[in-house]
C-alpha cells in the first residue's frame, strides 16, 4: 500500500484508534514485545506493517496470528502468544473498533488457564493412605 493511501486511511480513523498509531507508548509496547520474543530487525518491520494493516482493517483482526506466523516465519505458538500480547496491551483499549476481539483473548486465556489449573493440587483433600 502506498504511504499516501495509508495516511489517508489513518486520517479517517476514529480519534481513539488514530492515537494507537501516533502514540509513543504504543511504540514502546511494541518494542518491548518484540524484545520479549527476540524478533530480528526484519521481523520487527513486518510486525509493524501487520499492525498498521490491522488498524486500517486491511487485515481482519481474527487473521492477526496467522499473518504474523506466515509473514515472519514464527512457529504457531509464538505467533499466538505475541499477537495475544499485542491485542491485550494495544488493541483491547479500542475494542469497539474491533468487534469480536475478546474472542482472541478468550482462546489464548482458556488455553493458558487450563494448563495452570492442571498443575494445582489440593493438598487438603489429597487421599492419604
Amino acid at each position: 500500500m502506498a504511504t499516501n493511501d495509508f495516511r489517508k486511511k489513518v486520517d479517517e480513523l476514529p480519534q481513539a484508534v488514530k492515537q494507537i498509531i501516533l502514540s509513543n507508548k504504543t511504540a514502546e509496547i511494541i518494542s518491548r514485545i518484540n524484545d520479549k520474543y527476540k524478533l530480528n530487525l526484519e521481523q520487527r518491520g513486518i510486525i509493524a506493517q501487520i499492525i498498521g494493516k490491522i488498524i486500517i482493517k486491511e487485515i481482519p483482526i481474527y487473521e492477526f496470528a496467522n499473518a504474523v506466523k506466515t509473514q515472519t516465519n514464527l512457529n504457531s505458538e509464538t505467533a499466538k502468544l505475541l499477537t495475544a500480547d499485542i491485542v491485550q496491551e494495544i488493541f483491547l483499549s479500542v475494542r469497539k473498533y474491533f468487534p469480536g476481539i475478546e474472542n482472541l483473548l478468550i482462546k489464548s486465556a482458556s488455553g493458558s488457564n487450563h494448563s495452570e489449573s492442571s498443575n494445582i493440587v489440593d493438598l487438603k483433600n489429597l487421599n492419604r493412605e
